[in-house]
């Protein structure tokens, strides 16, 4: 089947069909008072293109397979409406160019339709533990009430700096000469009397990067993102303008001069109502639908390994048309056989299959 959007793509619907879409909203009330017995939504054509049509009867259908509480708002939209129309019609009329002689004499189509079928049936299965789960859910806000107020250190903001950055790497000119190096940018520094930019295209090696990703300016630094030596170090200042000491990491010798200190805030319940509030209804659902589908998942797999092993290299024909003969299990087996057993005993004894 086509998706929505190749659907969309491959014609645009009539300026008429456009402009109804526009206008229902406006039009439907009237239409529904003026009639005192609806018709048969079987019967009601919505649009139709290349002989063939979709009726109101079809858009039901896709709509209330899907989990209830999407289905409000899901049509509500001119370019998400165009596309389910446009989508039904095309898979309409790519069906109508099927040759039905052929489909049934094709020994794979039955399969193929119960296959569908069968994934039509779980995508409904799963749509309605779904709604299962929307009528059990519990109430997010108190429970991100109850986590502020029980684990409030989650929600205070760490002291947070602003850094301007010289780094002198030691590859290349050694210790002694970099530290030189590096005490010239701090003296820079502590003066004054430059530009930032200018000391930094100076003295730091980061002013080479072709990327472009530094221009000496650290922001948003909070304890636990650096290296120990340099954490240890920019944290001891606590005034703007103040400039480090030499600092030496792996990465070579840094000079650090503060431009700002936020010192630890505590961020208000209303600060993070949201954020806990989603956290605890992404928990809720992931939580159930993983359990959900691990009560199948984790029931043993039955395999055959010589069935299984088979299927390696049983479709090396098949953009021919052409499978070989199948083997079930019961056939003798010879040493290449038993080699290609392995992987399929694997599977065996791994009891899972997703």
């Amino acid at each position: 089947m086509f998706s929505p959007s190749e659907a969309r793509s491959s014609a645009s619907l009539t300026v008429k069909l456009l402009f109804a879409i526009a206008t229902c909203a406006l039009t439907v009330p009237a239409l529904v008072s003026a009639q005192k017995l609806p018709p048969d939504p079987k019967s009601v054509v919505v649009a139709k293109r290349g002989g063939q049509q979709v009726t109101l009867h079809e858009i039901d259908a896709q709509v209330m397979a899907m989990p209830r509480h999407l289905r409000p708002s899901f049509l509500d939209n001119p370019e998400r409406l165009e596309e389910v129309i446009s989508g039904v019609l095309i898979n309409k009329q790519l069906a109508a160019r099927v040759d039905s002689a052929r489909l049934e004499s094709d020994p794979h189509y039955a399969a193929q339709l119960q296959l569908a079928t069968e994934e039509l049936l779980a995508r409904r299965a799963r749509y309605e533990f779904e709604n299962r789960l929307m009528a059990d859910q519990p109430d997010f806000e108190v429970l991100a009430e109850e986590i502020f107020r029980t684990h409030p250190h989650r929600f205070r903001r760490p002291v947070t700096l602003e850094l301007r950055h010289i780094l002198v790497r030691i590859g290349g000119r050694g210790e002694a000469a970099a530290r030189a190096r590096a005490e010239e940018a701090r003296a820079a520094l502590i003066a004054g009397e430059q530009d930032f930019r200018e000391i930094f295209m100076t003295y730091s090696d980061e002013a080479a990067d072709p990327r472009g990703l530094s221009n000496g300016i650290l922001e948003n630094v909070i304890p636990g993102l650096t290296e120990k030596p340099f954490e240890e170090a920019v944290f001891q200042l606590t005034q703007p303008g103040q400039v480090s000491e030499l600092i030496k990491t792996p990465y070579g010798i840094h000079v650090a001069q503060l431009v700002e200190r936020t010192e630890p805030t505590q961020q208000t319940f209303e600060e993070v109502r949201q954020q806990l509030v989603t956290e605890q209804r992404d928990k809720f659902f992931n939580d159930r639908r993983a359990a959900f589908l691990s009560e199948m998942r984790d029931l043993p797999v039955d395999a055959n390994p010589l069935v299984v092993a088979q299927l390696r290299s049983r479709y090396a024909q098949a953009d021919q048309d052409k499978l070989p003969p199948a083997l079930d299990g019961t056939e003798e087996t010879t040493d290449a056989d038993q080699t290609e057993r392995a992987p399929a005993e694997a599977v065996e004894s791994g009891g899972k299959a997703d």
